[in-house]
């Protein structure tokens, strides 16, 4: 399956959220990565069939998304950053409702929701009530409901905010188990969400389209940009004033920067770069 949005644009009155944005996807997890404010719920919301662009259009293999009406929502999966669970259903039963919201022949919901139940993990939960559960447990509830049509075109807007390590390291791997033959498209800006099991990076900053590659090829074009150095605390304003700083460490011998810059500096050792470097190199307006 190829998914494709050819210069999508969305205004909202006078404000452009999304600016002529081009993008193909095929199977595989796909990370939207950009700072809040950056469009990328916006774009999620067209791709969900939420929102309608101001300009240009969807492509599924190579026909309209608009063309083809409740054929293209079939395809589609969506966990929005603010599901809206009914807090007194449980897990079982918020599934069947949803299964009765797409319109799945009963038996068939019945048997896809004890799989998915047991795919995420919640099969001893599907009896309690939803506001019982934990936020971990809550955004596997969301993952289970996307899923539950089996949809070639999975969309997860924010999915990990506030879920604690162990929730993020499950999320992850639970994406990557399932993403084998779907798009799945995961925006976020937390890093980390993505960095091991996206096949492409796609950055979006103000709402158009910055650059792709893989996690290996946007590291790679910044060898001879990350700098490290370990300086007195005299000097920590001087360097705070001329340069990007991206972390800094206190030690017994001083205080260890790591530093964003194109050009050498100074008594400095040249380091590999990670994938927050690669956030701050584009999303933040200073380097030098």
């Amino acid at each position: 399956m190829k998914l494709e949005m050819l210069n999508i644009t969305r205004k909202f009155s006078d404000k452009v959220a999304v600016n002529n944005f081009s993008f193909t996807m095929c199977e595989g997890v796909y990370g939207l990565l950009g700072p809040n404010g950056s469009g990328k719920t916006t774009l999620m919301r067209i791709l969900a069939d939420v929102l309608r662009p101001t300009s240009g259009k969807v492509l599924v293999d190579g026909i309209n998304k608009s063309d083809m009406g409740e054929e293209y929502r079939d395809l589609l999966g969506y966990l929005p950053q603010d599901i809206g669970y009914y807090k007194n259903f449980t897990p079982q039963k918020f599934l069947e409702y949803i299964g009765a919201l797409k319109d799945i022949n009963k038996k068939e919901a019945k048997e896809r929701i004890d799989t998915l139940l047991e795919i995420v993990g919640l099969t001893n939960e599907r009896g309690k009530k939803i506001k019982k559960l934990s936020g971990g447990m809550k955004q596997r509830l969301g993952i289970a409901q996307a899923l539950l049509n089996d949809p070639k075109i999975l969309i997860l807007d924010e999915p990990t905010v506030g879920l604690d390590p162990k929730e993020r390291i499950r999320f992850r791997k639970l994406i990557s188990d399932i993403s084998k033959d779907r798009i799945v498209i995961l925006s976020t800006h937390i890093v980390s969400d993505i960095e091991y099991i996206a096949k492409e990076i796609v950055l979006i900053k103000e709402g158009n389209f910055i650059k792709s590659s893989t996690c290996k090829g946007l590291l790679e074009e910044l060898n001879g940009k990350v700098w490290s150095i370990t300086i007195n605390e005299e000097s920590l304003s001087d360097y705070e004033a001329n340069y990007q700083i991206v972390n800094m460490i206190r030690k017994e011998d001083g205080i260890e920067l790591r530093i964003l810059s194109n050009q050498e500096v100074d008594n400095t050792i040249g380091i590999q770069p990670n994938l927050e470097d690669v956030y701050m190199y584009y999303f933040n307006e200073r380097v030098n």
